[in-house]
């Protein structure tokens, strides 16, 4: 085998090793989807009510809060993502398991982009 070779077969490997490893970083930093970032004020206000909602263990106040949530939704105030997430944890909680609701939440609100939220 030629010098050459080699140093070509070196270098193939650290750009596979390379690329791999950046892969994975941004696999990593990104998650599934990444936290849906909640745009506007009304919509980090109802994710905080939502979380007192799921605390709370009051059903009618989590019923409110699914009615607002789908009004900023409506008028725009909340995106999609956001939206299918709030509604999905809040889903957890009337289904039974309000503690992992809770901890989803407060993820959710905790980890929102400089600027947006907490």
């Amino acid at each position: 085998m030629s010098r050459r070779t080699v140093i070509n077969e070196r270098t193939n490997r650290l750009c596979t090793i390379r690329s791999a490893g950046c892969g994975f970083l941004l696999f990593v930093s990104l998650g599934c989807g990444g936290t849906p970032l909640i745009e506007s004020e009304e919509g980090r206000k109802v994710a905080e009510a939502l979380y007192t909602a799921v605390t709370s263990q009051k059903p009618e106040l989590l019923e409110r809060t699914d009615l607002r949530l789908a009004e900023l939704h409506s008028a725009g105030k909340l995106s999609e993502a956001a939206f299918g997430k709030l509604t999905a944890i809040s889903k957890k909680a009337r289904d039974g398991n309000r503690q992992a609701a809770a901890e989803e939440l407060d993820r959710l609100i905790r980890y929102q982009p400089a600027g947006h939220g907490h």
